[in-house]
């Protein structure tokens, strides 16, 4: 489809904007004088509207082609078509100059449109076409498409704001990390440290049962290498030779490292890349010594130690999501309750007759047929399970699961 539309209007086609630069410079029109502004108004509506087919058939069969470019040359043949027709409707009133800016002022406009880009749309045109003398009115022009085309765009999966996109989604937590560093969270004390000349059947005994340990082999306070249980179980195959192979021996030199500076993400990535488990940490200013392990399992507990810090902060600040908390320990309970959500569970009020009362001497079970497992307070603190003997108060919910035995069917009949 894209072909036979390209034979029928060549400049669909132009992927070095031959047509809009011609345009631009004006030898486009200059070549056939003859030719009234009607006439170039049709050429230019034909082209635009056989392009934006050519785009669509191509990008939608998904075959391999841009949105970029097409907008551009959308954007510039658009702006010549309305200098083409302002020209033909008033003759010599508008200059050739302003006729010639349409065009950038097109594709900066349908740019900023369709990718929702304006700032990018003001800067790309202006290196593309020179026209720095146009920054003020394709800034307008960039701005006022923007606006009336945001809920538009060519991208389905363009986000309206920064704070939908998940590229932003981990934003807490890379700050975070990012702001950590790794002399703050290594073990200085590694219990797994070696001698070069400690010998196989030294290293066995160290080992306790179901440990997967790491052993650092450090000389002179610099780290010569590790060693790895799989490396101890290809050495011990023979029990012969424990006594002779040394940690030297079976050891792995060549092993990443990280320095104290680091910061947690970027011990994240060496985490990641090797699908490992500890990482030694080295002195870069010393030679090289050796100052302890960073687990990745520490690096953890750091992050989720400092969410739950910014996330008592954040209901401290701002009371009004409490009850978004409130909510998701509730459906927490309920999980715990009834992973598979077939439980008969209920979220009560406390009943006027019971205020006052404990929970013990109201007989929930046998007056309703239920069985209170969790009270939530009005601070937004949840007790599970439930104290029996506190009186309930007005401001108290109560968390129950419904008794499907035969003396409560009876209590509720």
């Amino acid at each position: 489809m894209t072909g036979g539309l390209a034979c029928l209007v060549p400049a669909v086609i132009d992927s070095r904007y031959d047509f809009v630069r011609q345009a631009l410079d004006g030898s486009l029109f200059a070549g056939s004088a003859g030719l009234s502004w009607w006439h170039w108004s049709g050429v230019l509506a034909a082209v635009v509207v056989v392009k934006c087919w050519a785009t669509s058939a191509t990008v939608g069969s998904g075959g391999a082609g841009g949105l970029l470019g097409p907008s551009l040359f959308l954007g510039g043949a658009t702006g010549a078509l309305v200098g083409a027709v302002l020209e033909a409707l008033f003759p010599g009133l508008v200059p050739e100059e302003l006729r010639r800016a349409l065009i950038p002022a097109g594709m900066g406009g349908v740019l900023a449109a369709t990718m929702r880009v304006p700032l990018a749309a003001v800067v790309m045109v202006a290196e593309m076409t020179g026209g720095y003398r146009l920054i003020v009115p394709l800034m307008l022009v960039c701005a006022s498409a923007y606006v009336i085309g945001r809920r538009w765009g060519l991208n389905r999966e363009q986000v309206p704001t920064a704070a939908q996109s998940p590229v932003h989604a981990a934003d807490a937590v890379i700050r975070i990390l990012e702001a950590s560093r790794v002399r703050d969270f290594l073990e200085p004390d590694w219990p797994y440290e070696l001698a070069p000349d400690t010998s196989l059947a030294e290293i066995a005994k160290m080992i306790q049962p179901g440990a997967q340990p790491i052993f650092a082999v450090v000389e002179g306070g610099r780290l010569r290498g590790v060693v790895t249980l799989p490396g101890l179980e290809r050495s011990a195959l023979d029990r012969h030779v424990a006594q002779t192979v040394l940690a030297v021996d079976i050891m792995t030199e060549d092993v990443p490292t990280l320095a104290p500076e680091d910061d947690l993400y970027h011990a994240l990535e060496i985490f990641r890349r090797g699908n490992l488990y500890v990482l030694p940490v080295v002195s870069d200013a010393d030679a090289g010594r050796w100052l302890g392990m960073l687990t990745r399992a520490r690096v953890f507990h750091a992050v989720a130690k400092q969410i739950e810090a910014s996330r008592r902060a954040i209901f401290e600040e701002y009371q009004g999501l409490l009850a978004m908390d409130q909510e998701a320990r509730f459906d927490h309970l309920l999980s715990a309750v009834s992973p598979a959500g077939d439980a008969p569970i209920q979220r009560l009020l406390v009943p006027l007759d019971a205020l006052g009362k404990s929970i013990r001497h109201c007989g929930f079970r046998t007056r309703f047929g239920v069985q209170v497992v969790a009270v939530e307070f009005a601070d937004g603190r949840v007790q599970m399970p439930p104290d029996l003997d506190r009186p309930l108060q007005e401001s108290d919910r109560l968390l129950t699961l419904r008794d499907d035995s035969g003396d409560a069917r009876a209590a509720r009949t």
